[in-house]
């Protein structure tokens, strides 16, 4: 029943693909097709609203885990999300290999790698480290933040387009095999997270 429900929904919204061309040579082109990202699991009390394209924490304050629909192996990939409430004292966002299990608290799987907002937590393989790379979490309400995996490289990065800072964090595949998955972590009832395009 849930697949037909699922089903349903991905023939009523938009087609969730997007297509570049990038020219290699003047009659050359490299057609590259790649699926739009949403939110698609979640763990605890956080709602998928709007086709996935919104997360919101509809519980008490307990940590919620959501993470996205595609697998990330190669390449580069940009994913920009904007924090359309938040109490800005705790929101994870980052990466997480897809195969570790989901649980509420997220952020301190093995296989977890991110940044805190409101805050200068950044976590490495589930461990927390404070301030690292020059995180200082001033990420506010209404913030649009482009994450990067760069699978070529093995490292992730965050931009936040309001004050132009840019964050960095090696991926040791030892903790943290691919694929990954975009990986957040909400805490406060009512934050919420859509991923823009």
């Amino acid at each position: 029943m849930e697949q037909i429900k699922q089903l349903k929904e991905e023939i009523a919204a938009p087609p969730n693909i997007i297509m570049e061309e990038q020219a290699q040579l003047s009659w050359i082109k490299q057609i590259k097709i790649s699926e739009r990202e949403i939110f698609e699991k979640v763990c605890g009390d956080v709602t998928v609203e709007d086709s996935g394209l919104v997360a919101i924490q509809c519980g008490t304050n307990a940590h919620a885990q959501i993470r996205g629909r595609n697998l990330y192996s190669t390449g580069i990939h940009n994913i920009r999300f904007k924090l359309d409430k938040s109490s800005s004292d705790w929101l994870f966002f980052g990466i997480i290999s897809s195969s570790t299990p989901m649980k509420a608290r997220s952020y301190a799987s093995p296989s977890a790698y991110g940044w805190v907002v409101g805050c200068g937590q950044v976590w490495l393989n589930g461990v927390q480290s404070d301030g690292y790379g020059g995180w200082d979490g001033d990420i506010c309400e209404n913030d649009t933040v482009e994450l990067t995996l760069n699978c070529n490289e093995n490292k992730i990065q965050c931009l936040n387009e309001r004050t132009k800072q840019k964050y960095e964090l090696k991926v040791d595949l030892t903790s943290c095999p691919y694929p990954w998955k975009l990986h957040l972590n909400l805490h406060f009832a009512s934050d919420r997270v859509s991923i823009c395009f």
